[in-house]
């Protein structure tokens, strides 16, 4: 059993180098037809984890890529010999695997089916998305005051519904749409580390962030139809942002006050959890240097 499970790792990182080559002259579509053997053998044999961290060191010392910036080689289907391993690896290597497996297929279907930037965009920030601290990781405070950001954004939303201002606002990089000048901003400007936490705590997952058909113009979830996300799983940022022509406009309002209240909770709230996560990271940095520095004086 254990020799078969040898000769499988041998087979698959010599199946796996053969396809890398080959990628470098066969188009997108091919190649993720040839890549899903890779996908199947991934599920089935899993690594235990000094075996994994091998692969990720091949995969940093393997960027194969086209003149044009395509990745020739997705992170998680280039290490597959390495991973049909000797051995099924424990239940908290298989899950971070399995997801790595989901995400990279994703993203080569959305690079089939949409622009390349779009996807390239997405995968990104689906990637740390998943690698957030989730329920019973994060601090009560926190898994509370992210529950709160998402009842803010949807409720603020709606407060403010269907206005004129963002239909009428052209501007550059707002392709040939109209409106929408505050949605051009590249996709991690918006969704930023502290924006992704507060998302991952209040439910939103991967496989929710849907991107929009048609052309790529600033953020990745940017259509001619408008944001392609949910409220409730778009960063507070983008929910409490209101231009100078919105202004304008919201000031015409009777709610206009009730619109900024939301508006000053939503933004302080926000501020709050920030300044709550930022304290618990710096402290589990600081335990982990410790525990570092002290495995360093018992080595001595």
């Amino acid at each position: 059993m254990a020799l078969a499970r040898v000769f499988l790792a041998l087979l698959g990182l010599a199946l796996a180098l053969f396809v890398s080559v080959r990628l470098l002259v066969l188009d997108a579509f091919f190649a993720a037809i040839l890549q899903l053997p890779f996908i199947y053998f991934r599920l089935y044999y899993f690594s235990q984890s000094a075996t994994y961290s091998l692969s990720v060191s091949i995969q940093a010392l393997w960027p194969l890529r086209k003149s044009s910036g395509h990745v020739l080689a997705p992170t998680a289907l280039l290490d597959l010999g390495v991973m049909a391993s000797l051995g099924h690896g424990s239940r908290h290597v298989r899950r971070p695997i399995l997801a790595e497996v989901f995400a990279s297929a994703r993203h080569i279907l959305d690079r089939l089916t949409g622009p390349s930037s779009r996807a390239d965009e997405l995968h990104d920030v689906r990637c740390r998305l998943a690698e957030q601290a989730g329920p019973g990781f994060a601090s009560a405070a926190e898994e509370r005051l992210a529950l709160r950001l998402r009842v803010l954004r949807e409720e603020l939303s709606a407060r403010v519904g269907k206005v004129e201002a963002c239909g009428q606002c052209v501007r550059p990089r707002s392709a040939s749409w109209p409106g929408g000048h505050c949605c051009s901003a590249q996709t991690q400007n918006l969704f930023t580390e502290v924006e992704l936490a507060a998302l991952k705590l209040s439910g939103t997952r991967p496989a929710q962030l849907k991107p929009p058909r048609g052309d790529h113009a600033g953020c990745a979830f940017r259509g001619p139809q408008g944001c392609s996300l949910d409220t409730a799983h778009r960063p507070s940022l983008c929910v409490r942002y209101v231009c100078r022509e919105l202004q304008d406009e919201l000031d015409g309002r009777s709610d206009s006050p009730a619109i900024g209240q939301l508006q000053e909770e939503l933004k302080a709230v926000f501020e709050r959890f920030q300044k709550i996560r930022t304290e618990r990271t710096e402290a589990n940095h600081f335990e982990e240097l410790k525990a570092s520095l002290r495995d360093r004086a018992g080595h001595r």
